[in-house]
């Protein structure tokens, strides 16, 4: 197709059997390039930067952007290079953006400058992927117009100064499935260099004078280049074979071999495997083809062998280690096969050298192994489903990687058999077909009355250790609602009952499920939830109806109401606290709790940093004491602090000073006095404001008196305490006499007040006192 633009493009995908999988279709974007990634996710690259995600059913998966706003508008794409886990796209700036992560929901996109310009374009590319680079990271290797090779990784471009050693510019390159050798090819030449390019492994004339269609590696030590009409295989040291295709083909390299396409057939081309090749080699003599020659003896052999084999014949530790060597290398060559007749030979030569000698346990596993491993691979190189894998693919391949493949093509029926004969839990084929049944359900309406039921009945008889999450939540999507709560039912887990339900927006359901379970995390969990949900909860509006039942749901449950507490207490200062105040007056059972609602208030008024924020919050504490019967006294005491602090701020106003806000009435009372020393002038006033302060709330005579007394000491106003010694005192004269000891007064104002005290024992004892 390359890169011709038309109204309408197709893209028709097929297995390795010919069989149509899925037709994708796009409009009048010019497509750059393909391939698919190890998780079987097709990439579709475009000139405008998006690239599209698709399964291997040729459902959307999801879309990103290569060119990001940063870049120029006129940037495109121009060259682009799929590899296991991510791609790399050359840009028409001669950029190389990046993406290792194709398989995140939102795959992450950075830019890796090249150096080259339009004087100096790269004609080819290759990604060494960051398993096989030193650094660990991306490494991008670019074949430039001047006959040299960039290696180009985040920290930027670095030649490997190749210019002499290559006749003209690289045309095309491929890494090995290692990543340890680069093969390049110009004018005819084929070249094996290390990737680090510090050896030449291999330099080999094609004598090719025709456009080089493809070149791949076939394993990690032979290249293929396909031309027109051949196709040619160059090995190690230079030995090569030529296949003649009248055909075009394309390459798909792996790991241990290469799939060759052609537009009537799928082929499979490897190098002889190892152990097949030390068995049916010509002129073999060794043992492990000796044992294979001689299974045709084997079948002719009578028990007269126990009683031969029982003998120890001189040689016969040598021998049987031999055998057993033997026994291994057929039972790795059944393994490497591909055609079942030939695996058969290979095992039955394998089982018949274990009558002649003693083998361990491990010997008998391995065959067993081997067996069960084939089996699997055979029923898997069908024509439904058309997995062609090698032993080597499989042995790379997770069992659940496995699977995943099975369950992408809706093979459900072979992953459960599949699975059920590698002893493997079944339940991601049980959960992965029953959504895929409900879509199927959902899809074709008319069939709706008949697959409902049965999936009704198929799924509510799965084991209760099987998570039904994934099903509950493909039916809410769905939209069967019904069908989902049924489910939900069965669900053993209370945490991911109360997830799902709180997803499926039952935040009441979800309320009691926690509540019933007392579960801490999941209590907390579905309160944030409703939180959320519910905005009233933010204002100081009346709550809807919906929120209004989930509160009367928490405050129904006396562990959800506390929790609920505690978690907005432990959120002050922050907008939760107008959250716990809605809940407490508007939501607990039907008693309103205005007294924690006042607790709750004041805390947050002296939070306040202005005064007037301060005043109002406290009068709103006032109002929701009121409103209780049990919080009276709390709302007189409120009255009075409100009062006290109208009085503090009106002496701070009036006296020029800030020592009396936020104090306490007796700090209030004792600073009054003490700033008559500072402000003699105003000394009338203050002592006025000071007996106002006494009488509006009540101060008692001998805390008024002890209070006056240390002010007036502390701040050395001793004329006005002999005058406020006049007054009859209601707490005697004892303490006058303390604090001109205190304060160090002369003997004769000591004396003054001792005289002044009636009590002799009193007397006599602060008199010791003075003495020592």
């Amino acid at each position: 197709m390359g890169r011709k633009c038309l109204a309408e493009n197709k893209l028709l995908l097929y297995t390795n059997a010919g069989e149509p999988l899925a037709t994708i279709t796009w409009n009048e974007s010019c497509l750059v390039g393909m391939g698919w990634v190890e998780e079987e996710l097709l990439l579709l690259c475009f000139e405008d930067g998006v690239v599209f995600i698709y399964d291997v059913l040729g459902n959307f998966v999801r879309s990103f952007l290569l060119l990001t706003s940063k870049l120029p508008l006129e940037e495109t794409i121009i060259q682009v290079y799929i590899w296991g886990s991510g791609l790399v796209a050359l840009t028409s700036a001669m950029n190389l953006q990046v993406c290792d992560t194709v398989h995140a929901f939102s795959p992450a996109v950075y830019t890796m400058p090249t150096g080259l310009s339009e004087e100096r374009l790269a004609i080819t590319m290759v990604v060494l992927q960051p398993c096989f680079s030193s650094s660990g990271l991306v490494e991008v290797f670019l074949g430039t117009a001047d006959s040299s090779i960039l290696a180009v990784d985040v920290n930027g471009p670095h030649d490997q100064l190749i210019h002499g050693r290559l006749p003209a510019p690289v045309t095309s390159m491929a890494i090995a499935p290692n990543g340890r050798f680069l093969a390049c090819f110009t004018l005819g030449l084929l070249t094996v260099v290390s990737t680090s390019f510090t050896t030449k492994v291999l330099e080999f004339d094609t004598l090719a004078d025709s456009r080089l269609l493809d070149m791949q590696w076939c394993g990690e030590d032979s290249v293929l280049l396909s031309w027109e009409d051949c196709l040619l295989m160059v090995g190690p040291y230079g030995h090569w074979l030529k296949f003649k295709y009248r055909a075009p083909l394309f390459l798909i390299p792996e790991i241990d071999c290469c799939r060759i396409i052609t537009d009537r057939s799928c082929e499979l081309l490897q190098r002889v495997p190892g152990p097949i090749a030390l068995i049916r080699q010509l002129s073999a003599d060794n043992p492990s083809a000796m044992l294979y020659n001689t299974l045709e003896m084997c079948k002719v052999v009578d028990v007269k062998v126990d009683h031969v084999r029982s003998k120890d014949p001189p040689g016969q530790a040598c021998l049987s280690a031999e055998i057993l060597h033997a026994i291994q290398a057929n039972i790795a060559a059944a393994a490497v096969e591909l055609t079942t007749v030939q695996q058969k030979c290979y095992l039955r030569a394998a089982a018949c050298g274990k009558a002649f000698i003693k083998v361990s346990s491990a010997y008998t596993e391995n065959f067993v192994a081997a067996a069960r491993k084939l089996r699997v691979l055979n029923h898997l190189r069908r024509r439904i489903p058309a997995l062609c894998l090698t032993t080597t693919q499989y042995d790379r391949l997770a069992t659940s990687s496995l699977m995943d493949r099975l369950l992408a093509r809706n093979y459900h029926s072979l992953a459960l058999r599949v699975s059920e004969y590698l002893g493997v839990q079944r339940d991601r084929v049980i959960i992965h077909w029953a959504c895929v049944k409900l879509r199927s359900s959902v899809a074709h309406k008319s069939l709706d009355g008949q697959m409902r039921p049965s999936m009704n009945n198929a799924c509510l008889k799965i084991p209760c250790y099987i998570s039904q999450i994934p099903i509950v939540t493909t039916a809410d999507v769905l939209g069967c609602r019904q069908f989902a709560m049924a489910l939900l039912q069965s669900e053993c887990s209370m945490i991911d009952q109360v997830k799902l339900l709180l997803a499926m927006h039952e935040h009441e359901l979800a309320l009691k499920k926690a509540a019933q379970g007392k579960e801490v995390d999941a209590i907390y969990l579905a309160l944030i939830c409703t939180e959320r949900m519910c905005p009233w909860m933010t204002r100081n509006t009346s709550p809807s109806s919906n929120c209004s039942s989930l509160f009367d749901t928490i405050a129904r449950h006396e562990d959800l109401s506390n929790l609920l507490r505690v978690y907005y207490q432990s959120r002050i200062p922050t907008a939760s606290s107008r959250n716990l105040h809605n809940f407490l007056v508007h939501h607990n059972a039907g008693r309103p709790c205005f007294k924690q609602a006042g607790n709750l208030a004041l805390r947050i008024s002296y939070l306040q940093t202005r005064r007037a924020d301060r005043f109002k919050k406290l009068r709103e504490v006032i109002s929701l004491y009121a409103q209780g019967r049990e919080s009276q006294f709390q709302r007189r005491a409120t009255e009075d602090q409100v009062a006290l602090l109208e009085f503090q701020s009106d002496l701070e106003k009036k006296y020029g000073t800030g020592c009396f806000f936020d104090m306490s009435l007796s700090e209030t009372v004792y600073n009054l006095i003490v700033l008559c020393s500072t402000q003699q002038k105003r000394a009338v006033d203050l002592l006025s404001d000071t007996n106002r302060l006494r009488r509006r709330f009540k101060i008692p005579d001998r805390r008024f008196s002890y209070l006056k007394l240390t002010a007036l000491a502390a701040s050395g106003q001793w004329h006005a305490l002999r005058v406020f010694s006049a007054e009859k005192s209601a707490i005697g004269y004892a303490p006058f006499v303390r604090v001109c000891i205190e304060y160090g007064q002369p003997a004769s104002e000591i004396e003054y007040y001792m005289n002044r005290i009636t009590i002799d024992n009193e007397r006599h004892s602060l008199r010791a006192e003075l003495k020592s």
